[in-house]
């Protein structure tokens, strides 16, 4: 198995009153338009008082196999600190917001023989070659597509929480 980083980690950070429900909904269901909710875990979630307000940890990852020789592994991570309910006028409702700092960060990695099918066997050794030197075509082509998702993502959550700040 060889994993190739595509972009160090992307990181989204506000000092902001925004709706952290809202945005949870709309990063998942992001992943879940673009097809990679189907192997989707939240591998953690913490939760903490502290004297100014609710500290949060929150980390995703999910994978898109692309082929069953490459997969693309997403991961994304949550760090909420100092998170308080608020409420606010619009119009004339009252709406409950969180304030707070938010700092969101998304590793992306193009996985090459994620299962090791290939590895160490004797008789896919001609095709292990054959397929390595085809793949090193392709490489620039797999890199490429998932900097682009993962940008598309990242530009995604930025645009949600500009037009939900307050």
């Amino acid at each position: 198995m060889k994993e190739f980083d595509i972009v160090p980690s992307l990181k989204i950070k506000r000092v902001a009153v925004f709706d952290l429900i809202g945005l949870y909904k709309m990063m998942r269901e992001w992943l879940d338009i673009n097809g990679l909710i189907k192997n989707f875990k939240e591998e953690s979630y913490g939760e903490g008082t502290t004297p100014r307000g609710k500290d949060i940890t929150i980390d995703w990852t999910t994978y898109h196999d692309v082929s069953s020789y490459v997969r693309f592994k997403i991961r994304v991570t949550f760090l909420i600190v100092g998170i308080n309910k608020v409420e606010l006028q619009k119009g004339h409702k009252k709406i409950e917001m969180d304030k707070g700092n938010l700092e969101i960060r998304i590793d992306g990695k193009v996985v090459y023989d994620p299962e090791d099918k290939y590895k160490g066997n004797f008789l896919t050794f001609p095709f292990t070659a054959l397929y390595e030197i085809k793949m090193r075509k392709r490489l620039d082509a797999y890199k490429l597509e998932l900097y682009k998702t993962l940008y598309a993502f990242h530009k995604e959550i930025k645009l949600y929480l500009d037009m939900h700040e307050f």
